[in-house]
């Protein structure tokens, strides 16, 4: 059997460790390149409507800065109000 290319995956764990080294190992016994795939867990968050879904960064309906979403006249009625 001839193996060219060797796939490893880690996980920053020991059985991940145990893994890379046994497939280096393979590798350097075959002359086969190898790339490795760093796993994560996905992080799953709660919907907010509030917040950009890729982000997680509250959004607004146009770029003003929360200090100027209220707008007063001399009368202090307001004029504009974003929740």
């Amino acid at each position: 059997m001839l193996i060219k290319k060797i796939l490893i995956g880690i996980d920053n764990s020991k059985y991940a460790e145990n893994a890379a080294k046994y497939g280096f190992d393979i590798a350097h016994k075959f002359s086969a390149k190898v790339a490795l795939v760093h796993m994560v867990v996905p992080m799953v968050m709660p919907y907010n409507n509030t917040a950009d879904p890729l982000t997680g960064l509250p959004t607004s309906p146009w770029p003003i800065p929360p200090a100027l979403w209220t707008f007063k006249t001399t009368r202090q009625k307001p004029l504009l109000k974003i929740p």
